[in-house]
């Protein structure tokens, strides 16, 4: 196995060689460039392709600006639109060494993958083979580069999607139960159909799981009906798109199909053929799995950012910090560089800095600020860090009028107004 990646990562090192040397040195050269690249496993059914308008659509709101790209996984899906439609959709590797290629060195790999199966497994391979090639100033390997999690990841996962589900269950499932499809796998991570099976069937009656590759099976949920006594069946695809599982294996109109079987032993059928990418708390759920992989970088960028004020450089004694969105720093460093003197009451616990006819006061484990005795609300507590006030940087903008930015160049500029 060792021997294998070994040689996994050569060849990955010779074709990102062979890509990178036939790439403008001037595209290599940018800073700071960061990508998104979404991959799902794709489909060829145009009915279903909004479904990934509608994850790319949420990416693009939640980070503006960054560039967002996707990959398909399936070299028969990817063949057959290029040869249909003349469209060149990459697999996940090409699409890596192409944003590389082009300056992009923080890239975010988001999978729309259900669970951390085999595709979701496949493509953490790559991306830790990526990250093997990483050189000390980037020149190879992307500087950073992150895989956010699948859908199903943490425990608390399945309850959001339980959650995101119910809202596109019948009224009352007592008398209409609702069966949905899932694709199913021989992988070990196949148990996260049954740990969602479960908690479905716990927290709404007559709502059963089931899958075409893997467990349960259709003959499990026919006993669950049976034993049931309902007459009536919404049927529902638990897959991202409503492609041709869902048109066909699930709704079809095959004797194959579940709901030609399902009719077949007496059942009224109703069908509910949305992906679960058209429930908007689901791409949501992707949003906040992709968003905890980006602030990986936010986290690291931070740590090694340099701080100036009016354009001199500060020295801290303390890295910044990032908390709950925000940028803590340490309190005397800035308001000495901003005409501030800077004391602290052992007392009573509190900072404080006087400039001329201005006080502000801080006080460690709140988020409340004293600006000539008037409360000012911060966006998170200040913290006492090795005897260091720690304060949020957005409190400079939003209560004293200065300009705070981050640049490009990963340096937070603070300039008085």
């Amino acid at each position: 196995m060792i021997c294998l990646k070994r040689v996994t990562v050569s060849i990955l090192t010779l074709a990102l060689v062979l890509i990178f040397c036939a790439t403008a040195p001037a595209e290599q050269s940018e800073k700071g460039k960061k990508a998104i690249l979404l991959v799902t496993f794709g489909t060829s059914v145009q009915s279903a392709m909004p479904a990934y308008d509608n994850l790319e659509n949420a990416v693009k709101e939640a980070f503006p600006g960054v560039e967002v790209r996707w990959s398909f996984t399936s070299g028969i899906i990817r063949d057959k639109i290029a040869e249909r439609d003349g469209r060149i959709v990459d697999d996940p590797f090409t699409a890596l060494s192409k944003l590389k290629a082009e300056g992009y060195d923080q890239i975010v790999v988001q999978s729309d993958h259900i669970f951390s199966g085999q595709e979701y497994s496949d493509l953490r391979e790559l991306v830790n083979n990526f990250l093997a090639l990483q050189t000390a100033d980037g020149s190879l390997g992307p500087k950073k580069l992150a895989l956010g999690k699948p859908l199903l990841y943490y425990h608390e996962d399945y309850f959001d999607a339980v959650e995101a589900l119910a809202s596109q269950f019948p009224a009352d499932t007592s008398s209409n139960a609702v069966v949905l499809m899932g694709h199913g796998s021989e992988h070990p991570a196949d148990s996260a159909y049954g740990k969602l099976n479960d908690i479905l069937r716990h927290k709404y009656k007559n709502v059963f799981l089931g899958t075409v590759e893997g467990y349960p099976t259709l003959e499990e949920i026919r006993q669950d009906l049976k034993d049931s006594g309902v007459t009536k069946i919404t049927l529902m695809p638990f897959m991202n798109i409503a492609g041709d599982h869902a048109l066909n294996d699930l709704y079809g109109d095959e004797e194959e199909s579940w709901k030609s079987q399902l009719a077949e032993n007496g059942y009224t059928i109703d069908g509910y053929l949305k992906g679960l990418l058209e429930n908007k708390a689901v791409v949501n759920m992707y949003v906040n799995h992709l968003s905890a992989a980006m602030a990986e970088f936010e986290a690291d960028g931070i740590k090694e950012a340099t701080t100036r004020v009016n354009g001199e450089r500060l020295k801290f004694s303390e890295p910044l910090r990032p908390e709950d969105g925000s940028i803590l720093a340490q309190l005397k460093p800035v308001f000495t560089a901003l005409g501030f003197t800077v004391t602290w009451n052992e007392a009573e616990g509190v900072a404080t800095a006087n400039k001329t006819d201005l006080t502000v006061s801080f006080q460690p484990g709140s988020n409340v600020a004293l600006v000539n005795g008037a409360e000012m609300i911060m966006d998170t507590k200040c913290q006492l860090v090795n005897g260091s006030t720690m304060i949020p940087l957005s409190f400079l903008s939003k209560s004293l009028g200065c300009m705070v930015n981050w640049d490009a160049d990963n340096t937070i500029n603070i300039f008085q107004e």
